[in-house]
């Protein structure tokens, strides 16, 4: 795997991450707000009642799946820091740390390192170079 896929794999699982977050929210705003009458009366079944059985069961399902999700991210995260806590120049381990453990934009890492966006991202071509170095 080269460096940049490496480093990017906590990136890939953090939005990853994210999406499952929000779909669950989603699921879960739609299951509260559907109305459910349970009543006496003969009914074959109530449908407001099975789908919000339904939606919340996929909810529970994607809790699982980030939970897993979760638990892959703090491993890879553990193995990127390590990595890039081995290159010996600041500038590059700032650079990498912002991006690939905090999860920073391009135009944050500009306005934290006071850099233009061609050295920003010259910048993180040789801590790449690096990283493929050093693994």
């Amino acid at each position: 795997m080269k460096a940049k896929e490496f480093l990017s794999q906590g990136v890939l699982l953090h939005k990853e991450i994210i999406e499952k977050r929000e779909r669950i929210e989603s699921l879960r705003a739609i299951a509260e707000g559907i109305k459910v009458t349970i009543s006496d009366m003969p009914k074959c079944s109530n449908r407001n009642l099975r789908k919000m059985e339904d939606m919340l069961a996929q909810a529970i399902d994607l809790e699982a799946g980030l939970l897993c999700l979760n638990v892959r991210l703090e491993e890879v995260m553990v193995e990127i820091a390590d990595v890039i806590s081995r290159i010996e120049d600041s500038r590059y381990r700032k650079l990498l740390e912002m991006r690939y453990i905090n999860f920073m934009s391009w135009e944050e890492i500009q306005e934290k390192m006071h850099y233009s966006e061609p050295r920003v991202f010259s910048l993180h071509r040789e801590a790449i170079k690096e990283v493929e170095h050093k693994s």
